[in-house]
C-alpha cells in the first residue's frame, strides 16, 4: 500500500469519517505552502484537521501519513509539474463538480480555508500593484467549493455566461491557477526578505568632509555628522 493511499483509507476508517476529507486536507495544504511566509509544520498540521491532529493507531501508520502531508507540501512549492500535480480530480462533466462531494469541490473548500487561516499574512505582505492578480486566482481556485460560491460569482461577473461555460473556463484555468499562485506567494515572500535585509543593512560610513547623505549639500561634519563631532 503506498503513502497516498494510507491517507485516504485512514480517512475512510470510522475514526477518521469524522474529520476532513482527502481532498480538502490537500487543498488546505496547498494553500499554506503557497502563503508569503513560512509557517511551521507544528503549526499548520494540526489546522489541516480542523485544529488537532488524529489519534492513528500506529507509529508507523503516523509517520507514512505525515510524511505523506509533508511531500504534498513540499509538492506544492516545487512549481510546475510538480505543483500542478496536487490538483484534484475533475468529474467528465464538468457542472457536476459543483456537487458538494465532488473532489475539486472538497479541495476548494479545503483551500478556502487555509488561505483564511493566513489572509491577514496576505493583507499585510501582498502589495497593491498585485492583490487585483490574486483575487483573480483566489477566485478560480474557490470557484468550485459549492454551487452558491458558483452562482455569486455568476451573478456578478458572468457577462451573460451560463453556469456551464463558466465552470468550463474555470476548469480550464484551473492548473494554471495553482502554479500563479504558488509563483506569486513565493515572490511576495522574497520581497519581504529583501526589503529586511536592506533594512537591517549596516549603514556605510560617511567622511567628514565629503557631502553629507541627507542631501543638504553641506559637508558631513558640518550637518548630520556634526552631532557625533
Amino acid at each position: 500500500m503506498n503513502r497516498e493511499s494510507r491517507l485516504r483509507s485512514f480517512l475512510a476508517t470510522p475514526e477518521g469519517t469524522s474529520l476532513v476529507s482527502y481532498d480538502e486536507v490537500r487543498g488546505f495544504i496547498f494553500a499554506v505552502a503557497g502563503a508569503p511566509e513560512l509557517v511551521p509544520p507544528s503549526d499548520w498540521l494540526p489546522e489541516a484537521f480542523n485544529g488537532e491532529l488524529p489519534e492513528f493507531e500506529t507509529e508507523e501508520q503516523a509517520r507514512a501519513i505525515l510524511e505523506e502531508l509533508m511531500d504534498a507540501y513540499n509538492a506544492a512549492l516545487a512549481g510546475g509539474r510538480r505543483t500542478i500535480g496536487q490538483a484534484p480530480t475533475f468529474r467528465k462533466e464538468t457542472i457536476a463538480n459543483l456537487e458538494e462531494n465532488a473532489a475539486v469541490s472538497h479541495w476548494s473548500r479545503g483551500f478556502l480555508r487555509g488561505y483564511f487561516w493566513l489572509q491577514e499574512v496576505w493583507d499585510d505582505s501582498t502589495p497593491e500593484e498585485l492583490q487585483e492578480e490574486l483575487a483573480s486566482i483566489l477566485v478560480v481556485l474557490s470557484f468550485f467549493a459549492s454551487r452558491r460560491t458558483a452562482e455569486a460569482f455568476r451573478e456578478e461577473t458572468a457577462g451573460g455566461k451560463t453556469m456551464d461555460e463558466i465552470a468550463g473556463i474555470m476548469r480550464q484555468t484551473f492548473k494554471d491557477a495553482m502554479v500563479e499562485y504558488i509563483r506569486l506567494g513565493k515572490s511576495v515572500y522574497a520581497d519581504q526578505l529583501r526589503r529586511a535585509g536592506a533594512s537591517a543593512a549596516p549603514e556605510a560610513k560617511v567622511g567628514r568632509n565629503e557631502p553629507c547623505p541627507c542631501g543638504s549639500g553641506k559637508k558631513y561634519k558640518r550637518c548630520c555628522g556634526a552631532s557625533s563631532n
